[in-house]
């Protein structure tokens, strides 16, 4: 893990026979060749169980949106469920948290025009009747239902998990802002959603489990006063409906 300003980096090394005890932790100036170029921000954050509020230890991980290589990987504490990620400024990424036998969680980070931070909390779901989540890292091109191709992380995660529940059948949900005719963003966000089921039928899965429906901007989860509420009212959303 490097430092924020990249100077140092922090290694953890585990039972070393030289070591002052089970794990040591071991601090070393970067050298210039792997010094990252201009500050870094960071995504802070807590993994909980929705249910409970109790811990959980997920793996959170960064990815490059075009190379779809992962740039960052941890693990949140065991006793806490928190977790720091250091990211470099510049570019955007796509952030997972993920814990066996839980549905995932995604975010969309962008720290290509601005120097922020993002503090999040995260509760992880089990696959029951009811339960949903949010597909913060499927993209569309503009006013179109045509998937963009890092969307295709995400919706592989899908297709992953539906494969290993193989009983269950879903909804996929679209959903737009407000901006633009109550009918053209109806019709708008049923593509979309018909993209994303034809998506996980060519990945595989029965087209019976999977149904598609456009909500346009009849479900809003932020004002649309907004431009950052806007678009948190563009997404996808898969509900688990029932088993077959």
């Amino acid at each position: 893990m490097i430092d924020a300003h990249g100077d140092e980096a922090y290694i953890v090394l585990e039972n070393r026979p030289d070591g002052l005890g089970k794990d040591d932790i071991y601090c070393f100036r970067v050298w210039p060749e792997l010094h990252p170029e201009g500050i870094a921000s960071y995504v802070r954050g807590r993994v909980i169980e929705a249910q409970s509020g109790a811990a959980v230890t997920a793996r959170v991980y960064a990815l490059d949106p075009q190379t779809r290589d992962t740039l960052r990987a941890l693990s949140a504490n065991f006793a806490t469920g928190e977790f720091l990620l250091s990211l470099p400024l510049g570019q955007s990424y796509l952030f997972f948290a993920e814990a066996e036998g839980y549905l995932p969680y995604s975010e969309f980070l962008d720290l290509s025009q601005k120097d922020t931070a993002y503090v999040l909390e995260i509760p992880l779901r089990r696959i029951d009747k009811g339960a949903s989540i949010t597909l913060r890292n499927v993209f569309f091109d503009f006013d179109k239902a045509t998937l963009r191709p890092e969307s295709e992380v995400e919706l592989r995660k899908v297709a992953e998990i539906l494969r290993q529940n193989p009983s269950w059948r879903i909804e996929v949900q679209g959903h737009t802002d407000s901006v633009g005719h109550p009918a053209y963003n109806q019709n708008l966000s049923q593509r979309r959603a018909e993209a994303v089921r034809q998506f996980l039928i060519d990945q595989g899965i029965a087209a019976r489990r999977i149904t598609a429906r456009g909500y346009g901007a009849t479900r809003p989860i932020a004002p649309n006063t907004t431009e950052d509420g806007r678009a948190r009212n563009r997404r996808v959303e898969i509900l688990f409906l029932s088993k077959e």
